[in-house]
């Protein structure tokens, strides 16, 4: 293995059971799970805490709320000789089943995007599914426009939470693709 691996669970997540489970086995990924005691943290202190937890991962693995996180720590570190991968990302507002929710530190994440305040990363690829309710078109066009060495895909006929067998199948290409 010629990469160290870093994972950022969803919200809610553990380091000992699904997907961080099995990076950890496979690749023994450091993994910063978004559970009950990390969330006890202030916002600013969760992004610090993922800002300071990866230094020497040449991949990055995102979920959902970790994406979002990992975003704004984008803007204080430099990521620039690291891959990432964006699984179900929270980009921005979403449309949920009890309407918009807009994620804490939505205005400053837009305005130091559009600002290009962080250096680019050698990759990203975001991975969605097209039924995804969670998922922010806004906040993937703004991603888009940042002229970003950038793969984007959609999964037909998934969810927020896409198909166990799929997401392995695209982390094994994503690992394979950028090594």
């Amino acid at each position: 293995m010629l990469f160290k691996l870093g994972y950022i669970t969803g919200l809610n997540g553990s380091s000992n059971s699904g997907l961080a489970k099995h990076l950890l086995e496979e690749y023994k990924a450091k993994v910063i799970a978004i559970d009950e005691q990390f969330q006890a943290l202030s916002f600013s202190e969760q992004v610090a805490l993922i800002t300071n937890s990866f230094c020497g991962c040449s991949h990055l693995i995102a979920n959902s709320f970790g994406a979002y996180l990992f975003l704004h720590s984008m803007l204080q570190k430099d990521y620039q000789d690291v891959k990432i991968l964006l699984l179900s990302p929270i980009l921005g507002p979403s449309l949920t089943k009890g309407g918009g929710r807009i994620p804490n530190g939505y205005s400053i994440l837009k305005k130091e995007l559009i600002n290009k305040a962080f250096t680019i990363p050698k990759y990203i690829s975001i991975v969605y599914g097209d039924s995804d309710s969670h998922f922010s078109n806004s906040g993937l066009e703004l991603i888009q426009s940042l002229n970003l060495p950038l793969n984007i895909t959609k999964i037909p006929n998934e969810g927020h939470r896409i198909n166990q067998q799929i997401i392995r199948f695209q982390i094994s290409n994503f690992l394979k693709q950028v090594e």
